[in-house]
C-alpha cells in the first residue's frame, strides 16, 4: 500500500472525506440502477436463461428443471433468484431488484480492491467509474446472472490481493470459495480463476518457500471445490456451440474497451450509429468524442501497467499491476483465439464481465498516479462525463423491445378471434409471459416474415404505434 495512503488512514479528515465520497458513489450507483426499473420488460436472454426455472412451485420442481436445462445455464444465479422469489414475489420489477441490490454492493468492494491495489483515490475513482459503468448498470438491472459473476470476482481479487500482500488463511480460503460461487454462476468464471493461477506461479521464484507451500495449498483446496462443477460439466456437457467464423473486430474491441457507447451499442442494442435521439443529433460527433473518453483512459491505463510492469524500475503495485492485466486481456485473447481457430467458441463482451473491476480499477490507479492534483482532477471529471453521457442515452427510455406495451396494444386493438403472429417461438413466449391473462391465440411466425411485415405496416396506422426494439424486429 502506498504512503499517501498509510497517511490517509492516519488523518481522520482525510478518511471521512473519502468514507463520505464513497457513500456519494454508493448513493448515486443505486439510484442510477433503480431508475426506470419497473418500466423494463423481459427479453429474449432473461426469458429463456432465467424466467422458466421460477414457475417451479418447490425446490425439488427447480432443481428437475435445472437438470433440464444442463450446462447451457449455470445453475447459482437461478437458486438465489429462485429464493429471492419465494421470499419477495415473483413480479418482474422485484426480480430486477435483486441484481440492482447486488451491483451496488460491487461499489463499495470494488473501492476496497482499488484501494489495496494502489491507494484510496485509485479507490474511490474504480467506485465512481463502476457506479457509472454502461455496461454494469445493463446487467444490474437484467434478470442474468453477470452481476453476481462481477460481484464474485472482485470478491475473489480483493482477497486474493490480501493474501499475497499480507497474508493469513482468511484471505487464501475465502477467494477460492469465492471463485467456486463464480464458476457455478457462469462457467466463463473458470478464466478468473486461471488468469489467478497464472499470477501466484509468477511469483513464486520471489517468494520464500513458506509462500510457495501456502500458494500449493490454495491450487488444492481450489480444484478440490471446483471438482463438483467438473463432474456436473461432464454429465452435461455444452452444446449448439457452433457459431459463424471470423469474429469481427468490433466484438473483440467492445470486449476489452467495452464501456464506449458505440461499441457498446454494436455488442448489446443490435445498432451502430443510429444511437442518437434526434434533438441533440446537432451535437452528435461531440458527444461521440465524449463517450469514447472512457475508452480512450481505459486504453491508456492498460498501456500504463504493461509500462509499470515491464520497467527496470518496479513499485509495490507493479505485481498488481500483471494481476489486472491478465483479468483484463487474458480471457479476451483466449476465445477470441479459440473462435477464430475452431469456430466452436463464440467471443461476447458479457462472457468477460468479470473483468470490469479490474478495468475499473486500473482506471482508478491509472488517475491516482498523477502527480498534479490538476491533471488527476481533470481526467477524473472527464471520465465521470463520459460514463454519464453514455448513462443518459441508456436511461433515456427502454432500450429492450417494449413487450409489456406491445401486450398493451394487443389488449386494446385486436379482436378476440385475432391470431397474433410473432417473429419466433422465444419471442411469442416472452408476449405469452406479459399476456397472462389472454384470450387471443398467439403463434411463431418463423416462417412467415412477410406476414409479421404486413402486420407491421397495419399496426402502424394506428395511434399507437408497435415497438421495433433494436436487438429484434418482432411486432
Amino acid at each position: 500500500m502506498s504512503s499517501s495512503s498509510a497517511s490517509a488512514e492516519q488523518d481522520p479528515g482525510r478518511s471521512r472525506s473519502t468514507w463520505v465520497i464513497l457513500a456519494a458513489a454508493v448513493a448515486a450507483g443505486f439510484v442510477f440502477r433503480l431508475y426506470h426499473v419497473r418500466d423494463l420488460p423481459a427479453w429474449g436472454d432473461e426469458y429463456w436463461g432465467t424466467i422458466p426455472f421460477l414457475r417451479a412451485s418447490t425446490w425439488r420442481e427447480f432443481l428437475d428443471a435445472v437438470r433440464a436445462m444442463g450446462s447451457a445455464q449455470a445453475p447459482g444465479f437461478p437458486a438465489l433468484l429462485y429464493a429471492w422469489r419465494r421470499a419477495f414475489g415473483d413480479d418482474l420489477a422485484t426480480l430486477r431488484l435483486l441484481s440492482v441490490v447486488l451491483g451496488t454492493a460491487t461499489i463499495p468492494l470494488v473501492f476496497a480492491f482499488g484501494h489495496r491495489c494502489f491507494d484510496r483515490w485509485a479507490g474511490l475513482v474504480a467506485a465512481w467509474a463502476l457506479a457509472f459503468s454502461p455496461m454494469h448498470h445493463w446487467y444490474s438491472q437484467s434478470v442474468r446472472p453477470y452481476v453476481l459473476t462481477m460481484l464474485l470476482a472482485t470478491l475473489s481479487l480483493y482477497t486474493l490481493v490480501r493474501a499475497v500482500r499480507e497474508g493469513g488463511w482468511p484471505f487464501w480460503t475465502t477467494c477460492p470459495f469465492a471463485n467456486t460461487l463464480m464458476v457455478w454462476t457462469h462457467w466463463m468464471a473458470l478464466f478468473v480463476v486461471a488468469c489467478e493461477g497464472v499470477y501466484l506461479l509468477s511469483l513464486l521464484p520471489k517468494r520464500p518457500p513458506e509462500h510457495r507451500r501456502v500458494v500449493f495449498a490454495w491450487a488444492a483446496i481450489q480444484l478440490l471445490l471446483l471438482l463438483p462443477c467438473a463432474l456436473y460439466l461432464l454429465r452435461y456437457p455444452p452444446e449448439n456451440l457452433g457459431f459463424a467464423k471470423p469474429l469481427p473486430m468490433d466484438v473483440i474491441v467492445s470486449s476489452l474497451l467495452g464501456e464506449a457507447v458505440p461499441g457498446f451499442t454494436s455488442t448489446f442494442l443490435g445498432f451502430k450509429g443510429a444511437w442518437l435521439p434526434p434533438r441533440v443529433e446537432p451535437v452528435g460527433p461531440l458527444l461521440g468524442i465524449v463517450c469514447l473518453l472512457s475508452a480512450l483512459f481505459l486504453a491508456a491505463s492498460l498501456a500504463w501497467l504493461l509500462q509499470r510492469q515491464f520497467s527496470r524500475t518496479r513499485s509495490d503495485c507493479t505485481p498488481v499491476g500483471g494481476l489486472l492485466l491478465l483479468i483484463v486481456l487474458l480471457p479476451t485473447a483466449t476465445l477470441a483465439i479459440l473462435n477464430h481457430l475452431t469456430g466452436t467458441l463464440f467471443l461476447l463482451a458479457r462472457y468477460v464481465l468479470f473483468a470490469v473491476p479490474a478495468k475499473c480499477a486500473a482506471l482508478g490507479g491509472w488517475i491516482a498516479t498523477r502527480r498534479n492534483a490538476v491533471v488527476r482532477s481533470g481526467l477524473i471529471s472527464l471520465l465521470l462525463l463520459s460514463l454519464l453521457v453514455q448513462g443518459a442515452f441508456l436511461v433515456r427510455e427502454p432500450t429492450r423491445t417494449d413487450w409489456r406495451r406491445a401486450a398493451e396494444h394487443i389488449r386494446e386493438h385486436a379482436s378476440s378471434d385475432d391470431l397474433v403472429a410473432v417473429d419466433s417461438i422465444l419471442y411469442a413466449k416472452i408476449l405469452a409471459y406479459h399476456m397472462p391473462d389472454r384470450e387471443r391465440p398467439l403463434v411463431a411466425a418463423n416462417n412467415l416474415q412477410c406476414l409479421v411485415d404486413l402486420c407491421a405496416l397495419h399496426l402502424a396506422q394506428h395511434e399507437t404505434e408497435p415497438v421495433f426494439g433494436p436487438v429484434d424486429r418482432s411486432v
